[in-house]
C-alpha cells in the first residue's frame, strides 16, 4: 500500500514550489519580508487600541 503524499495543500505548494523554483535564499527573504509586515500590523494595531483607549 503506497502512502499519499500529504494533503492536497501540501501537493499545491510543493507543485508552486517547483513553478517558482524555490530556494533557501528566496525563502529566507520571503521570511524577512514577512517578518517586518507583522511587526507593522501589530504597531498599527497598539496604536489603534491606544487612540481607542484614551477616548474614552
Amino acid at each position: 500500500m503506497q502512502k499519499k503524499n500529504g494533503s492536497p495543500f501540501v501537493r499545491l505548494m510543493q507543485q508552486g514550489h517547483s513553478k517558482v523554483k524555490y530556494s533557501n535564499k528566496k525563502a529566507r527573504m520571503l521570511m524577512l519580508f514577512g517578518d517586518n509586515e507583522h511587526r507593522q500590523i501589530a504597531a498599527l494595531i497598539k496604536k489603534w487600541l491606544d487612540e481607542d483607549e484614551q477616548q474614552k
